[in-house]
């Protein structure tokens, strides 16, 4: 009886891997970014570089300029084909060489968690690494985030215990082995853009939110009184406006690139990390900043003094190892960023094309 049993839970675990790697072909989970927001997703979305494919591994690493979910409000559900991975991508097949290019784009990612990203993909052991670094993690709001405590979000990996120890390798290997395992998460964030537990808390908030009716003034009939839907509407998208000014203003007067800065260990780290891994190419790119929108709100002058000293500083870092350091000013872009720090699809296509300048120089 119980070898019956175990032998109908294997088959079951057999036909539901078969039936998810059939969806996850179908739905793309392989080639679709998504956002990353724990380790578990972080392991599923690395291990599609394969180890030992014909095919060139490539891999961009960064925060939402790489990840580029913006675009999505003007492209939809096929946001994820303009990113400057997918232009990279479309770029080296026109080229004749072809490559498998992966987005692992981090909204928000700050140095340390970067290092533990490049890690992973290490381990991959990629043809060629790109990664995306800007001065923002340099800002006053950062300055206490240079303990060596895990992150929030759990990217780094924690102490290991005894016990995890003797467990890790086994979960490892179970976990290249078994693709139930690597898509689940995929899955999860592709169908109900969260965990479970977490879509499940975010559609009962959502519920009882409706339950409740809507808080604040309700719209009186026409010509009765002075509320108006549209006005109002348009008052909190100038509010929203005006508060995101303000925000993105204080974060960028506050940069003070500096050794000093705990932040800075951190981006040494990471290039000792990259140096030291002889298998991989890595090509390291900083996107100059439009300040155009934010000229009024923002001391221009103090930012540009603390973008040229982060320059010097990534050139510095990178002068001594096999790392090739790349700087796209803002002329190289013209007209097409998004905002100061993304960009629209013209701009990705050019700054794909400067990358795959910069890879072929890159020191193999």
């Amino acid at each position: 009886m119980l070898a019956r049993a175990l032998i109908v839970v294997v088959c079951t675990l057999a036909l539901i891997n078969i039936a998810l790697l059939a969806s996850a072909r179908s739905l793309r989970l392989d080639a679709r970014p998504v956002d990353i927001q724990t380790r578990d997703v972080l392991r599923a979305r690395v291990s599609t570089l394969e180890r030992s494919s014909r095919v060139p591994q490539v891999a961009f690493v960064g925060d939402s300029l790489v990840f580029a979910q913006h675009l999505e409000a003007t492209h939809g559900a096929r946001w994820d084909e303009h990113t400057v991975a997918a232009q990279y991508a479309r770029l080296s097949r026109r080229s004749g060489r072809g490559a498998h290019v992966v987005n692992l784009g981090i909204n928000g990612v700050l140095f340390r968690e970067l290092d533990c990203v490049v890690a992973e993909v290490l381990a991959r052991r990629p043809s060629l690494l790109f990664i995306n670094v800007s001065p923002r993690p340099f800002a006053g709001d950062f300055a206490g985030a240079g303990d060596a405590t895990p992150s929030e979000r759990g990217l780094c990996p924690a102490a290991a215990r005894p016990l995890d120890r003797l467990i890790s390798p086994l979960r490892d290997e179970a976990f290249e082995r078994v693709p139930m395992l690597r898509y689940r998460d995929l899955a999860h964030l592709t169908l109900l853009t969260a965990p479970p537990r977490l879509a499940a808390v975010t559609a009962t908030r959502r519920a009882l939110g409706l339950a409740g009716g809507v808080v604040g003034p309700e719209p009186s009939a026409p010509g009765t009184d002075t509320w108006d839907d549209a006005a109002s509407e348009e008052d909190a998208a100038v509010l929203r406006e005006m508060a995101w000014r303000v925000r993105a203003a204080r974060r960028y007067d506050s940069i003070e690139v500096s050794a000093a800065h705990p932040q800075a260990a951190f981006l040494r780290a990471l290039f000792a990390r990259l140096a030291s891994a002889t298998a991989t190419r890595s090509v390291v790119f900083y996107l100059e900043e439009d300040m155009t929108r934010l000229s009024e709100q923002v001391d221009v002058p103090h930012f540009e003094r603390q973008r040229d000293a982060f320059i010097a500083m990534l050139e510095g870092l990178a002068r001594p190892s096999r790392v090739t350091f790349r700087a796209v000013r803002r002329e190289e872009i013209g007209p097409h960023y998004h905002d100061q720090v993304h960009l629209e699809v013209e701009g990705y296509l050019r700054l794909a094309s400067l990358l795959h300048q910069s890879a072929a120089g890159a020191p193999r």
